[in-house]
């Protein structure tokens, strides 16, 4: 009967295999290569910001060591123009001096020629302490330490008393700079990666909506009891038989696998306001806007500079030329008054003021030449130039 206990139980065991492969594709929020590859792509810019950040770094280091460099060439150099202007005025003193012993002057010039050496030995310890501030300026920029150290001055060895003129095409000049630039070339790349944060900010404001497929191949065998009236002794199952079970045995006909289940989804996710993708999407098109601006400023900032600095070197060139016709002719001027004053035709004060016409001419010579010499390495500078003309570089830099 059904409710007997006395017939006892049968347990029968089931082995199965049933690998599955599964496929998952988004058909729109998450689809596409740009979207899926845009961290890698952005990836690639932040280093390509870093190298231009370190470029840019080592650009300003040189240009503003050189700059240094040139203020203590000119320092070094009015100072000698300097020692040169007390040695005139002390040659200026024994021939008054000498006019006084012969009763041709008055003691009084003496003393009006010693003050005005006071002065001029006052303006040599000015021009001293201007040649100590200026090499203290560059040590600190090239990284010195101060303590233990002797000597803290520093006497330029490289001193072009005269240089050419370099004949600069000023558009030219401004399309290199905006190429090589690494100010520009950040503002470039930084606006690259707005654009592609758009591309996928955009994309998140897309519907969810995936594909799912999957395909499970199975092989199985099952336990099978006795039965007394078929007279079958039954069976049992193994995950040989299982495995064997999982392939066809007439591939050619029946495929590869003797069982196999196909199933596929798809699976729609909808947020209907969407506030938070679409406040970020905003964001990042009012962030592409403020880097165009940004890029359009320092394009136009570069321009700007390198049309100053292209010229500030034809002026200071200008300048060079006719203050060294000046030099020439307070040179002669000065030798002509002390002529006169040697037969009682000139005065003193005629004397120094050739004096200080000459030194003040040979202080514009040497302002012009030192602003042209920096004008060439802001040149350099703006123009991407400055490491190789100075015999550097930064490996690995894509310049």
């Amino acid at each position: 009967p059904f409710a007997a206990t006395s017939g006892g139980v049968s347990t029968l065991a089931q082995y199965q295999v049933r690998p599955t492969l599964s496929f998952s594709h988004p058909l729109l929020k998450g689809m596409g290569l740009k979207v899926n590859r845009a961290q890698i792509n952005q990836a690639k810019l932040a280093r390509s910001t870093a190298e231009a950040n370190e470029l840019s770094q080592a650009q300003n280091m040189v240009r503003d060591i050189v700059s240094a460099y040139w203020d203590v060439l000119f320092a070094k150099r009015d100072l000698a123009n300097k020692h040169q202007s007390v040695e005139l005025a002390k040659q200026q003193l024994d021939r008054t001096n000498a006019q006084v012993r012969a009763g041709r002057l008055a003691a009084v010039e003496s003393k009006a020629v010693e003050q005005s050496l006071a002065q001029r030995e006052t303006d040599v310890i000015l021009a001293e302490n201007r040649l100590l501030e200026s090499s203290l300026t560059l040590r600190t920029l090239m990284g010195q330490e101060f303590a233990d150290r002797d000597t803290l001055g520093v006497l330029p060895s490289t001193d072009p008393e005269a240089f050419e003129v370099d004949v600069i095409d000023t558009q030219t000049a401004i399309e290199s700079a905006l190429a090589n630039n690494p100010q520009v070339r950040q503002l470039e790349v930084a606006l690259a990666s707005k654009r592609i944060d758009e591309v996928v900010q955009a994309n998140n404001r897309l519907p969810q909506l995936d594909f799912t497929a999957n395909y499970s191949p199975a092989g199985r065998s099952v336990d099978s009891s006795p039965s007394a009236q078929s007279g079958d002794p039954g069976s049992r199952g193994s995950w040989g038989e299982a495995f064997r079970n999982f392939i066809t045995e007439d591939v050619a006909r029946d495929g590869l696998f003797a069982e196999y289940t196909v199933t596929g989804a798809l699976d729609l996710t909808w947020s209907i306001q969407n506030r938070t993708a679409k406040g970020n999407h905003q964001r990042v098109l009012a962030e592409i806007r403020q880097a165009e601006l940004n890029l359009k400023q320092i394009r136009q900032t570069t321009s700007t500079s390198v049309i100053r600095a292209n010229n500030n070197l034809r002026s200071a060139a200008k300048r060079y030329e006719l203050a060294n016709l000046s030099v020439e002719l307070a040179e002669q001027n000065l030798a002509a008054e002390q002529a006169r004053f040697e037969v009682g035709r000139s005065t003193n004060y005629d004397v120094l003021f050739r004096i200080d016409e000459l030194t003040a001419a040979q202080s514009t010579t040497l302002q012009a030449q030192i602003d042209y010499l920096k004008a060439k390495v802001e040149m350099q500078s703006l123009t991407g130039e400055i490491l190789p003309a100075y015999g550097l570089d930064l490996p690995g830099v894509d310049r």
